[in-house]
């Protein structure tokens, strides 16, 4: 159970990527790249983080086990969904 509670951390993060890219791809940028890149970064991961601490609180860091599979399915469905 704890291999699989520490997989989806893992899996979250790859969904807090996929919408980095998406948030990247195709923008325009204006004279500071940098810090334009840095700013969609750094909001991106305070979601993240956010989020990977909402679900070690829900899951009880896998010793809930009813919402530990409630959040294996909700990932595994994003993951799933190619356009997030």
């Amino acid at each position: 159970m704890v291999l699989s509670h520490e997989q989806l951390h893992f899996d979250i993060t790859e969904i807090y990527a996929r919408k980095m890219r998406k948030l990247l791809n195709g923008r325009t940028f204006g004279g500071n790249v940098r810090t334009e890149v840095r700013k969609i970064f750094n909001q991106i991961n305070r979601e993240l983080s956010e989020f990977q601490h909402r679900y070690d609180r829900e899951t009880d860091f896998s010793r809930n086990r009813g919402a530990q599979k409630s959040w294996n399915a909700k990932v595994g469905q994003v993951l799933e969904d190619r356009g997030d």
